[in-house]
């Protein structure tokens, strides 16, 4: 669901045609399938480009984020999209495969991709690699839309909404 399969074809393809490029990974998964993920980072020879950080929570994993030029997120099914809120938040420009939800929840926030397009979304990140203006712009847009999810505007959608639904019982 995560799409890690295609990350790995994605990265492949950013490597191929920018050598120095790296990818600092964060997450986690059953047991086997960590070991399986390095297994095909090496297999792919991406050793050098891809460091696996494993899990990563509060000020450790704003750090990895923060640092980072790109979010790259091939998920493949999503319930909200809380990563791609935080990176957005935290001034890093995301690349997403196009899922209803995610434009329903951040919609002008990502460049979006057609679902298992890898090539065109390795395109796009390199795109973005290569444009800093294109990525400021994307910050901007991206943090103005992530400021839309502060605790107290959602406690007051929250309130009204829950308001409302009383009212027409």
């Amino acid at each position: 669901q995560k799409g890690v399969d295609d990350l790995l074809k994605i990265w492949l393809e950013v490597v191929r045609q920018k050598p120095s490029a790296r990818l600092a990974f964060i997450g986690w998964g059953h047991p086997g399938q960590k070991e399986n993920f390095i297994e095909e980072i090496k297999k792919e020879g991406l050793d050098k480009n891809i460091e696996f950080l494993g899990f990563r929570d509060g000020a450790e994993k704003y750090k990895v984020i923060k640092s980072s030029k790109l979010l790259l997120f091939p998920s493949k099914y999503e319930s909200f999209g809380i990563v791609v809120l935080e990176s957005l938040a935290a001034g890093v420009p995301v690349v997403a495969y196009d899922l209803a939800v995610l434009r329903e929840n951040f919609n002008g926030g990502p460049v979006y991709v057609p679902l298992g397009k890898r090539e065109e979304f390795a395109q796009k990140v390199l795109d973005l690699l290569e444009d800093s203006s294109a990525r400021a712009l994307m910050v901007k847009q991206g943090q103005s839309l992530a400021a839309k999810f502060d605790w107290r505007g959602l406690g007051i959608d929250t309130f009204n909404y829950i308001n409302n639904l009383c009212q027409s019982l």
